[in-house]
């Protein structure tokens, strides 16, 4: 008669098992993959004048607002119009362009109340950006 030991050494293991979940994880995987979409995220600073916010953004993300970006505030959404959009300037210390936008939004806030702001755009799929970041 064996004893415990003997018999967890001779037992054999069921790969088979294993193969299952390794090609189910994998297939899971694979779909969402090529199935759920993400946003290239801009994170800026704001600063309120009590009704509007002041955003200055560098030049090569203005055309990002234009585009009908998401605007996201401590993770709630807000809809926002652009009221206006001042000429291009030019900051010294950091060495580039920029442009301030000044938004409406439907969140009340205080005057010189600095806010930051998310700015969620280019929505495209994972797989779409994963070949995207290859290329590069």
């Amino acid at each position: 008669m064996q004893n415990n030991y003997q018999r967890l050494l001779n037992l054999k293991p069921h790969n088979w098992w294993a193969l299952i979940i390794v090609v189910l994880t994998t297939t899971f995987l694979t779909i969402y993959i090529c199935n759920h979409k993400l946003y290239d995220r801009l994170f800026l600073i704001a600063v309120s004048d009590g009704v509007n916010l002041n955003i200055d953004v560098p030049l090569t993300y203005s055309d990002t607002l234009h585009d009908g970006a998401i605007l996201k505030i401590n993770d709630k959404k807000y809809d926002y119009t652009i009221q206006k959009i001042s000429e291009i300037k030019y900051d010294e210390i950091e060495k580039i362009n920029y442009q301030t936008f000044t938004i409406n939004i439907a969140k009340p806030s205080y005057v010189n109340e600095i806010i930051k702001v998310c700015f969620y755009y280019n929505q495209e799929k994972i797989s779409q950006k994963i070949i995207q970041f290859i290329k590069e």
